[in-house]
């Protein structure tokens, strides 16, 4: 996996936690 790959996954991950699930 690159570095780029990687940090897309936290990104997600971030943006899920701060947002509600609808």
């Amino acid at each position: 996996m690159t570095d780029l790959g990687a940090k897309w996954g936290v990104v997600v991950f971030v943006v899920h936690e701060f947002q509600p699930p609808k």
